[in-house]
């Protein structure tokens, strides 16, 4: 997130993606050992090879129409109405963009869903072939909400993490780190052990950051320490 600025943001390269944000802690890295894959899936594969050349609708001329039920048609209005919303009052004119996808994003997951009741590619196959297939209210219920929280959960860091120089950058992950500690917060010696890149620089540009974080209200307080203690 560090890397990433605003034009990422508006040039439509993010929001054309699936990002689940994992947690800040590395995973150990583990050695994959060489196996089989199950015979179901490999039966399912060699099957949906198959009917990509015998299903009919697979050209823009002959598309595959797949309807909605009249539930799944009004979750997905009103889902499209809130993203409206949510981006003309959004806090960060930066992460605005990322949302320019969300209904097209959340319709297509609850396709996916749709066609994962079927486990059979063949009864599938049947099914489209004759129209039946439709997105009903379980499916775009699931879509929306999925879209809402990674889409979310997303926002959220970069508006976290993302600026526009390194000081922003900086500045924002002082927040971060800071946040994380709820109310007991943290003194400048804590900061620079879970910020390294903080505790490297020279006081000067520490004393801009602490001024940085002040203007940006964002719920830091500086508290001089007493002659018995230390402040935070």
């Amino acid at each position: 997130f560090p890397a990433l600025g605003s034009a990422d943001v508006t040039s439509g390269a993010l929001n054309r993606l699936l990002v689940l944000v994992c947690p800040d802690v590395l995973v150990p890295r583990q050695r994959p050992a060489h196996e089989d894959p199950p015979e179901a899936v490999v039966k399912w594969i060699e099957q949906a090879q198959l009917l990509q050349h015998d299903m009919q609708g697979l050209t823009p001329s002959n598309p595959i129409v797949v309807d909605y039920t009249d539930e799944a048609d009004a979750l997905i209005d009103q889902f499209g109405v809130w993203v409206d919303e949510y981006r003309d009052k959004a806090e960060n004119p930066q992460t605005k963009a990322l949302w320019g996808r969300a209904f097209e994003t959340s319709v297509k997951l609850a396709l996916i869903y749709a066609t994962t009741q079927h486990a059979d590619p063949q009864a599938l196959a049947d099914l489209v072939r004759q129209g039946g297939l439709r997105i009903d209210g379980n499916a775009a219920r699931w879509g929306v909400a999925f879209t809402k929280h990674f889409m979310g959960a997303m926002d959220k860091e970069l508006s976290d993490r993302m600026g526009e120089s390194e000081f922003d950058i900086m500045v924002k992950e002082c927040i971060r780190q800071i946040n994380r500690k709820g109310r007991l917060g943290l003194t400048c010696a804590e900061l620079g052990r879970y910020y390294p890149a903080y505790g490297g620089k020279e006081p000067r540009i520490q004393d801009a950051i602490h001024v940085a974080i002040l203007r940006k209200e964002a719920a830091a307080q500086v508290v001089y320490p007493p002659a018995s203690g230390r402040g935070k």
